[in-house]
């Protein structure tokens, strides 16, 4: 069957050649991106997601991490127009200019007319190999923690058969039973062993020891330092972090499990409860004709072979350094699947490059450029690769509050410069995690970041060469002369640029950046610290940011949500309430996990006093992200969230902060579902009652007060969540309760579409108002306003200013009504139900609170675009300097 159009699944336009791309990772989504608009592609992965393999280690001892590492290949092929098909290569051939690939499916799929389990066979034109490898050197299919396992035979052999990880939920669960493991080990204060040094041991015994700290951790490792070929200077600023945090260190001494000598020598004559291998890779290139492999390297081999073009090759013969070209040079090998290295030692034609994402990508630029000349009608030459620049830039973490950053290292050992450490060193290494998952998903913000960061290399790698001969810990710094280049020294200086809410700007012209400083950004907007080498001739416009210590959204980690569905009892009467908060993910919720009521009696009786049976209907509304219903809370002491972070930044201490949501007239608790779900993930407790103006009629009307309802919801957020600061928005007239309930509110009062009037701010108070609001007209709100505020419009915003009022204007399209504020989820509910009664409500007069004008808007989506941001920003800034 060939790719092209004997199938609808594969329905592709006939104009383009066909590609095939085998692995869904760094290289194989970069490959998509790159070359959608020239091929037609179909991308082949065993499971049904992309993870961050580096970043998976945190994952195990924190696993809501896991959900900002990961995410589902299929919509993101289909935004990117390319063919995803879950499913395991069996066999790659090739046979009369035709590349064919055997695949097993994984899902049913009716477009391919296969079922799941079925074979599909299918004919290219090219293909790129970006299959990766495994980790377990010492298991039979490589078998580890730190890659799922996907392979058919693997699975048939695999420690854990009863886990399916070519799914995501899977692959979550596994991850969250390890964690489970992990917690029962803390609690026996149990001895653990980690087998290698090198970056990915170093980093999985501190992760180990920052968050489960009971427990009794040595590493080992053969050599007589860690990290390996690395600087010394790294390695001696990891072994001091962990001689500081109590890790025993055991170095030049060889793993040998069944000798009891060796246990003796490391301290642990009664063995270790659990040892983690953290040394080597193992091949997972089954699919491939055996002539193809190699019978050497790491794990025993099974390296696919290729030249200097990175297409595959033949075994070679002998002693000789390349092989013959297979598949007449259509088919590519890149990043951790091939050999790594071209030639024989010492004369290498290309030595050994790391097996770590950076080369892995580069290495995808270098045969998506080979492939377009291919595909060309011009002949041309195809270019040789080279060892990666980005095979030189490893960033070891050292739990999530210290690391180190050495760039400029080579095949040599000790070569590189360890050229930022500590909190900074953390912080880019969130931000460089975050940037490229949003890269991979094809986000134009991480699309930017990945550019900016391979020009600004590439500029200062042409201009100077690629290393550094001095680490730039003073004012000045030399690079290394390239080839027929003279060094010049740069100048390095610290200077600031602003970070904004959807990412950051950068400019090519390096004469802006000394005007920034400190002093003129605003105090509330988070800020990035950057070393940049200014180098003496001026054309290298382009400056290297070398150690981003932004406290962005994007450098922070985002928790899992959870969800509970509650009461209060107040006066012998129920006043339902639900709670979003940080939370140790469990099993997400796959039902739609609001129920929503809402009852037409409770409506005729607030607008027309007159009591009716209940009539009314339930609605299921929709998460915005994954909500864990009931899950556990993350104590506040082990919350890693913007909100906790920014308090320590402020040098205070993590404590627990909740924020109220406060409905209007005819309102409900999820009026403002959206917003709740992104303060409980920015780190806030969010709790939301229904009043007895609310449509869910839950609360008699005229026997509870609002009131009563906020001091028994204060009380309860004391006692479940040991809340300690307190905020409160509200909508409509729950904006009276915001601007009026008796605070404090250190963390902030937002009064959205109403205010009380004669309001005096004794706590922090942001306002919002529109010109295209109905019920609460705008004249009413600037009637209100406190005297020392004005109006001002959104660009104006700024959330260090203890008191702002700020004005949604027409701007191209009108601007939102009184119910364009609340979530797109419950005004759905709302159309679904009255809009029919629309008619009647106006024959008979009643007051519809804008919903007809919300019918022509619609706008809800939009809105929250730019204003919850806005409120989470102003939220957030002042809770983290309550005290």
């Amino acid at each position: 069957m060939s790719a092209r159009f004997d199938t609808p699944f594969l329905g592709i336009n006939n104009a383009k050649p066909r590609l095939l791309v085998i692995g869904g990772q760094f290289s194989g989504t970069f490959c998509c991106r790159e070359l959608r608009r020239d091929f037609d592609i179909t991308l082949v992965d065993a499971k049904e997601y992309m993870e961050f393999t580096p970043g998976i280690l945190r994952a195990f001892v924190h696993p809501s991490h896991f959900d900002s590492l990961s995410f589902c290949l299929q919509p993101v092929m289909a935004k990117m127009a390319v063919t995803f098909l879950a499913g395991e290569v069996k066999q790659l051939s090739f046979a009369d200019s035709q590349v064919s690939a055997e695949i097993k499916a994984l899902v049913r799929n009716e477009s391919a007319h296969v079922e799941s389990g079925g074979i599909l066979t299918l004919s290219f034109d090219y293909c790129v190999i970006c299959s990766g490898c495994n980790f377990g050197p010492f298991e039979k299919w490589g078998e580890s923690l730190w890659f799922p396992t996907i392979h058919e035979a693997a699975r048939q052999e695999s420690a854990w058969p009863e886990i399916d990880e070519r799914y995501l939920e899977g692959r979550r669960r596994h991850i969250l039973e390890e964690h489970e493991k992990l917690a029962v080990l803390n609690e026996r204060q149990a001895s653990i062993l980690v087998v290698g040094a090198g970056f990915i041991g170093v980093e999985w015994v501190t992760e180990l020891q920052h968050f489960f700290p009971k427990l009794k951790l040595t590493i080992v490792d053969v050599l007589p330092r860690c990290l390996g070929p690395l600087p010394e200077r790294a390695a001696k600023y990891c072994e001091r972090y962990m001689t500081k945090v109590g890790i025993q260190q055991v170095y030049d001494i060889k793993y040998d499990p069944a000798s009891q000598a060796f246990w003796d020598q490391i301290g642990l004559p009664m063995k270790a409860e659990r040892t983690f291998v953290c040394i080597g890779v193992k091949a997972s290139n089954y699919f491939m004709p055996a002539e193809t492999l190699s019978v050497r390297g790491p794990g025993g081999g099974g390296w696919i072979h290729f030249n200097q073009k990175l297409q595959v090759t033949l075994r070679p013969s002998g002693n000789e350094p390349l092989g013959e070209t297979w598949a007449e040079g259509r088919v590519f090998a890149v990043g951790d699947c091939n050999y790594g290295c071209i030639g024989n030692p010492p004369d290498w034609i290309m030595p050994p490059v790391p097996k770590v994402s950076f080369p892995s990508e580069e290495q995808a630029a270098h045969a998506c450029a080979s492939l377009r000349v291919l595909a060309g009608s011009k002949p041309k030459e195809l270019k040789n690769t080279y060892w990666p620049w980005g095979a030189g830039m490893f960033v070891t973490s050292l739990g999530p509050r210290d690391a180190c950053f050495v760039l400029g290292a080579s095949h040599q050992k000790g070569s590189g410069y360890m050229v930022n450490w500590w909190l900074p060193a953390a912080w880019q290494k969130e931000l460089i995690e975050r940037t490229k998952i949003m890269e991979c998903r094809d986000s134009t913000v991480g699309r930017l970041a990945s550019r900016a960061a391979e020009r600004a290399w590439t500029t200062i790698s042409n201009e100077y060469g690629t290393s550094f001969t001095t680490v730039p810990s003073s004012s000045e710094s030399h690079f290394h002369s390239g080839p027929g280049r003279t060094g010049a020294p740069p100048i390095w200086r610290q200077t600031h640029h602003m970070v904004f809410d959807d990412g950051f700007t950068v400019s090519d012209d390096l004469s802006v950046l000394p005007s920034l400083s400190m002093a003129s950004l605003p105090a509330n907007r988070p800020t990035a610290s950057v070393y940049v080498a200014e180098p003496v001739r001026r054309r290298s416009a382009f400056p290297l940011a070398l150690a981003i210590t932004s406290c962005s959204a994007l450098a922070f980690g985002r928790v899992s949500v959870g969800y509970r569905a509650s009461h209060i009892r107040v006066r012998g009467k129920k006043a339902p309430v639900s709670f979003w908060y940080p939370a140790t993910p469990g099993r997400v919720s796959k039902e739609l996990p609001y129920r929503h009521f809402i009852s037409v009696a409770k409506i005729v009786e607030v607008l027309q006093g007159t009591e009716l049976p209940g009539i009314g209907w339930e609605f299921r509304l929709r998460a915005g992200k994954p909500i864990y219903p009931e899950a556990q809370p993350i104590p506040v002491e082990r919350q890693e969230t913007e909100l906790q972070e920014r308090r320590l930044a402020e040098g205070l201490p993590r404590e627990s902060c909740a924020i109220i949501f406060a409905h209007g007239y005819l309102g409900s608790r999820f009026d403002m579902l959206h917003l709740c779900e992104e303060l409980a993930q920015c780190g806030f407790v969010v709790a939301a009652p229904d009043f007895a103006e609310s449509l869910s009629g839950k609360v008699p009307l005229r026997e509870v007060t609002r009131q009563d309802i906020m001091e028994e919801l204060l009380t309860r957020l004391q006692k479940e969540f040991a809340v300690k600061h307190f905020g409160i928005v509200g909508h409509s007239a729950g904006g009276g309760t915001a601007s009026l309930f008796p605070g404090p509110f250190q963390c902030g009062r937002v009064a959205i579409a109403g205010l009380a009037p004669q309001t005096v701010p004794t706590d922090p108070l942001l306002v919002v108002a529109s010109e295209g609001d109905g019920v609460v007209a705008l004249p009413r709100i600037t009637a209100a306003l406190p005297k020392n505020i004005e109006l001002q419009d959104m660009d104006q915003f700024d959330a260090a200013r203890p008191a702002i009022a700020i004005l949604l204007r027409e701007n191209g399209t009108r601007p939102p009504c009184h119910i364009s504020f609340l979530s797109e989820e419950s005004n759905k509910a709302m159309i679904s139900l009255l809009t029919p009664l629309l008619p009647v409500a106006r024959a008979l007069k009643v007051p519809v609170l804008d919903f007809d004008v919300y019918l022509e808007l619609q706008d809800s989506s939009r809105v929250a675009k730019v204003l919850l941001p806005k409120i989470e920003d102003f939220l957030c800034f002042h809770a983290s300097k309550a005290k």
